[in-house]
């Protein structure tokens, strides 16, 4: 059962039980995650100042550094990716199908498909993979540990943002290191403790902050990050918080879309709440509007280096 308003039973944790997230087995014991889902990243203010967030680079859409008018984006592609690929959105099969080409054989059943990183906004990350990660088997602790490049199978925007992040992630051959506890539920990214990944059960309640509850899927994770590193998350350790929502999969070879798929091509579809200035390249507007609660609309299309059907061996 959830730990949800229980400060002073969290703070007795915090100091009497001295368990870190290295020793996964003893920390799924006592973790329980945050009883809200509330991504702080769609509140105003969440991009700083220094950031310059009146200029239109953050945007799903941007097209600052990425127009005709001013190629960058497209150069930069080609200069260092240039194997990269733009996939349309509203014709998915032929794409969808190479991104799940490949399983490594250890991947557990469910971690296959692909997934929507729904309400990450940084940086113009969309859709993953992970069944085409490095996948270990079982340690002796019941641990499982997988490796994912970033830049495999894991598209981003078109953007100017994406293409920095694609183009950074090749060449500084960026992973992704996952450890998931023996339960499955809780998975350690890094070494650090403060980035997770958690699979929710039947048990599991997230409030939402306008009420009512998220609606769940049975197959969906949430991704975390935490200023505090502690088992029993409470909603203001978190400095980051989204979905990860399957998308489709394969059932026997033949390719399967859930209703997810359609949430994600209708957000590809919708117009824009609040339209940018100045050729489109700056935003007029208050902190409150430029709120990215307010700028749902994912691009139509997404760039991408497919992962390669059979990598070779390491």
């Amino acid at each position: 059962q959830l730990l949800t308003s229980v400060a002073p039973k969290q703070q007795k944790l915090d100091e009497e039980v001295q368990v870190t997230p290295a020793n996964l087995p003893q920390w799924e014991k006592l973790a329980a995650p945050p009883p809200s889902y509330d991504p702080p990243q769609l509140k105003p203010g969440f991009i700083p100042r220094i950031a310059l967030p009146w200029t239109n680079w953050w945007q799903n859409r941007s097209t600052l550094a990425a127009n005709a008018c001013c190629p960058v984006a497209c150069c930069v592609r080609r200069c260092f990716v240039p194997e990269a690929e733009i996939i349309r959105l509203d014709d998915p099969e032929q794409w969808m199908q190479r991104m799940l080409s490949y399983t490594h054989p250890n991947c557990p059943e469910e971690w296959k498909g692909i997934y929507w990183l729904c309400d990450n906004i940084a940086p113009h990350e969309f859709l993953v993979t992970l069944q085409d990660a490095d996948w270990k088997e079982k340690d002796d602790q019941g641990c499982i540990k997988a490796r994912k490049a970033y830049w495999q199978s894991w598209t981003t925007g078109t953007t100017a943002f994406g293409t920095g992040a694609l183009v950074g992630a090749k060449l500084s051959k960026t992973y992704l290191k996952m450890q998931i506890s023996p339960n499955g539920k809780w998975i350690r990214l890094g070494e650090s403790g403060s980035g997770w990944i958690y699979r929710p059960g039947p048990e599991d309640s997230f409030s939402l902050p306008d009420g009512g509850s998220l609606n769940l899927e049975g197959d969906e994770l949430m991704r975390l990050s935490t200023d505090k590193v502690v088992p029993v998350l409470q909603d203001e350790n978190m400095t980051y918080q989204y979905r990860v929502r399957r998308v489709a999969y394969l059932d026997g070879g033949v390719l399967v879309k859930t209703k997810v798929w359609d949430e994600f091509l209708e957000l590809a579809k919708r117009p824009l709440k609040y339209e940018p200035c100045c050729c489109g390249q700056c935003w007029c507007t208050s902190q409150s509007e430029r709120a990215l609660r307010n700028f749902p609309a994912l691009p139509t299309e997404n760039l991408i280096i497919f992962a390669p059907s059979q990598p070779k061996s390491s």
